[in-house]
């Protein structure tokens, strides 16, 4: 959990285009609290935002990790 997972970021961030919207879900929040602020990791946050599903998690992991200015 939390920055843990960091090492992990590159793995959840393709787990943001899975087809199961749960799981998209779960990956936005996850990249959140790992804290990873990688540009790719926050690239691929900001395309999540567009997810019907995932992207009110993926706008709230960016305010988190201060990707959103």
């Amino acid at each position: 959990h939390g920055k843990d997972a960091r090492p992990f970021a590159p793995d959840l961030a393709k787990l943001l285009a899975d087809p199961v919207p749960e799981v998209r879900r779960a990956a936005a929040g996850a990249l959140g609290a790992a804290g990873d602020t990688a540009p790719a990791t926050l690239a691929a946050l900001r395309e999540a935002a567009a997810d019907p599903t995932a992207g009110r998690q993926a706008r709230a992991s960016l305010r988190k990790l201060g990707g959103d200015r």
